[in-house]
């Protein structure tokens, strides 16, 4: 059985690398990710999903079935606030990006976590005139952004690198996805994953070879360690945006082991499918502390 092609659909090159990125750091690479531009795809390919952040969902809903389409609500983690306190009190931060709804975005976030910075300014190289945006880099002391536009080898530091200053601090920002998008797409992954074990399983009882037996048992340990990672990595994303480890998961009582890899194989598939069962219920929200409505009028100049 063909498992599904995943497809990261990005409006820009920064974009689809990040999106990429964070499919494979949320799931894992057995199954892996190719990346696209957004205006590229005329049609849909019948052996793909294809995942895209939600600002980009409606758009491509006119090529794309909606039961093979994934929108992922992205937002910078959370530690990312703590680190941008090394800004001192009496500076101003600024935010790079693209264009401004998310620009904005994470300006009202840098206010509603209540951060040592007095004030914030956006800088957006794609709807602002040039001369706007080189007199703005020209005088940005501390830099925040996504990291696929900010961090070394990305635009800021290579098209733009010219006009920042030599002691411009940069903090590039990781993004990921939020618990309650990202349950629906390791759902299906499930789903798909559970088939290709029972048409396996099917296969090696026909046979009857032990040494194929053996082979998708490891297979099925496989699978459920996986997605245990990608429950868990779901869960924890938003706070630590690292890539998990098997050892960072905590035993499982699976109950009494069966006699016999045929029978193993039935109860991890079985445990598959109580986890498909459970985890599109999976739900959270960003944890950002509110700030008063004076202060944030203020440090955003309103």
């Amino acid at each position: 059985m063909n498992h599904p092609v995943l497809i990261a659909a990005g409006r820009t090159q920064a974009s689809k690398d990040e999106l990429q990125f964070i499919v494979t750091n949320l799931i894992g690479t057995y199954y892996p990710v190719e990346a696209v531009l957004t205006a590229d795809i005329k049609e849909a390919r019948k052996d793909a999903l294809y995942i895209c952040e939600d600002t980009e969902a409606s758009q491509l809903l006119t090529v794309i079935p909606e039961e093979n389409l994934f929108p992922l609500h992205l937002e910078v983690v959370s530690e990312h606030f703590f680190v941008l306190n090394k800004v001192p009190e009496g500076e101003t931060l600024y935010v790079f990006n693209d264009t401004r709804p998310f620009a904005d975005h994470l300006l009202e976030q840098c206010v509603d976590a209540h951060l040592n910075a007095s004030a914030f300014e956006r800088i957006t190289f794609e709807d602002t005139d040039p001369a706007i945006v080189e007199k703005a880099l020209k005088e940005a002391k501390y830099i925040t952004g996504t990291d696929f536009l900010t961090k070394k080898g990305r635009i800021l530091q290579t098209t733009y690198k010219p006009l920042l200053r030599e002691d411009v601090t940069i903090f590039p920002a990781r993004r990921a996805p939020s618990m309650e998008t990202s349950a629906p797409l390791i759902h299906r992954l499930l789903s798909e994953r559970i088939e290709e074990l029972k048409q396996s399983l099917a296969e090696v009882k026909k046979e009857g070879n032990e040494e194929k037996a053996a082979a998708l048992l490891e297979e099925a340990n496989t699978a459920n360690l996986e997605f245990r990672l990608a429950a868990l990595q779901s869960v924890t994303i938003g706070v630590q945006p690292f890539r998990l480890k098997e050892s960072d998961l905590t035993e499982v009582d699976e109950g009494p082991i069966p006699e016999g890899t045929i029978l193993q194989i039935e109860m991890k598939i079985g445990i598959l499918e109580k986890a498909k069962a459970d985890i599109i219920n999976l739900i959270s929200s960003p944890i950002i502390v509110p700030a008063d409505k004076e202060e944030a009028e203020r440090k955003l100049g309103k």
